[in-house]
């Protein structure tokens, strides 16, 4: 089982393999010589279409459940399908699921006026609305300014100043330092007037 038929690319995803042998471990009956040891488990073979497999044992429980939950990353976008066979020495069974995946949407965007401490005005000469903040600037000083986004791949940053109509433009992206969260892409400091 697959929670949603998306994924993003280059993001670990969670697939959920699980069912129940046709009676409990205690009760099986009909399966001759074999004894409770060789239905503990199920062997999960995984393809991941053209993109690899993977091979897992998954323990049965003495009620016959048996899970496994492997993790994925795929490198490309694209329609993949996912084949599962699970088997045991008496049965087999297959399940094809569909996936899309996609490039990473860019998500949480923020920019961040970089100031000294001695660039900051100490008094501004009117109320400020706490819902949307307001960045205080001296007229005349060259400022930095950096934007983060949490994720997405091969962004372009375009910045406008409305005071001079002047823009720029980046796309050399870098990831964050350390004390930034992990999955995080900083772009390249802008300097305005």
């Amino acid at each position: 089982m697959l929670i949603a038929d998306q994924v993003q690319t280059r993001k670990p995803f969670m697939l959920e393999v699980c069912g129940y042998l046709a009676s409990p471990l205690e009760k099986a009956i009909g399966t001759g010589t074999l004894n409770t040891a060789d239905l503990s488990y199920v062997l999960l073979k995984i393809h991941w279409d053209s993109a690899g497999h993977s091979i897992l044992n998954a323990t049965v429980t003495s009620n016959g459940f048996f899970s496994s939950s492997p993790i994925w990353i795929y490198t490309d976008p694209g329609n993949y399908l996912i084949t599962v066979h699970a088997e045991n020495p008496i049965s087999r069974e297959k399940k094809n699921i569909s996936v899309v995946v996609l490039d990473p949407v860019p998500t949480a965007l923020e920019v961040k006026l970089v100031q000294m401490t001695e660039q900051i005005p100490s008094c501004i000469p009117f109320d400020v609305d706490e819902a949307s903040p307001l960045e205080k600037v001296f007229l005349g000083i060259d400022y930095s300014f950096e934007a983060f986004v949490a994720m997405g791949t091969e962004l372009k940053f375009l910045w406008n100043f409305s005071d001079d109509n002047s823009t720029y433009s980046s796309d050399s992206l870098q990831n964050c330092t350390e004390y930034q969260q992990l999955d995080c892409l900083l772009d390249a400091v802008v300097s305005h007037p």
